[in-house]
């Protein structure tokens, strides 16, 4: 029996409400994820609808530092570039969740809106390692990876009526290795990253089918 993560028990601060019973998760195989635990009961095939909390970021730990010394960037890495990327991973994040869960046939409403069929759902983004951020720096410069980064998920599934938590997921991903160096930007950043959390909102409707 897993308890509810510190990450997610305080994601939606006092409009959660979580007691200790209430985040008694346990372990689902095969899932799609690394890690998947619900609450004894749950059925997720009863939500038609999915509320989608924004995304939070962090990134893996020195990760400003290790890029400022890295030879390849011709200027440093400002905080304010660091809150940029940050930013930009967040919308890339919601914007490719959204897509994907529409595309599975789900409708995606307002987390103001609650009720019985409808899923609220909190994505939090750790451990991020963007490999090659593009800093739109004046230089021209051309940046080549093997792949363009990995990051972690925690994904925090709550009833939308009560914010009860009813079920998490953990799962990490590294981008496709290409085999060679390859050059990357923000463009290829963003679409490759973005097939990352497509492949996550995928796992868990299929979790949510009546089949699964």
């Amino acid at each position: 029996m897993l308890r509810a993560s510190r990450l997610l028990t305080g994601a939606i601060g006092a409009l959660l409400i979580v007691t200790p019973a209430q985040a008694e998760l346990l372990p689902v195989e095969p899932s799609g994820f690394q890690h998947f635990s619900l609450e004894a009961g749950v059925d997720l095939s009863q939500y038609q609808a999915i509320a989608l909390l924004p995304c939070d970021i962090s990134f893996h730990k020195n990760w400003q530092r290790n890029q400022n010394s890295n030879a390849l960037n011709s200027r440093r890495m400002r905080d304010r570039d660091v809150e940029q990327q940050r930013d930009n991973m967040a919308s890339v994040c919601e914007r490719n969740l959204r897509k994907q869960f529409i595309d599975d046939g789900y409708e995606v409403v307002s987390t103001e809106i609650s009720g019985p069929q409808i899923l609220l759902v909190k994505p939090i983004i750790t451990e991020l390692d963007i490999r090659a951020p593009d800093l739109n720096s004046t230089n021209i410069e051309r940046q080549y990876v093997n792949n363009v980064g990995e990051m972690t998920l925690e994904l925090g599934l709550y009833h939308s009526e009560n914010r009860k938590l009813l079920g998490q997921a953990n799962d990490w991903q590294e981008g496709w290795d290409f085999g060679y160096p390859r050059q990357v930007n923000r463009t290829t950043n963003n679409a490759e990253f973005g097939r990352m959390f497509r492949s996550w909102a995928s796992a868990l409707t299929k979790l949510m089918s009546p089949e699964s």
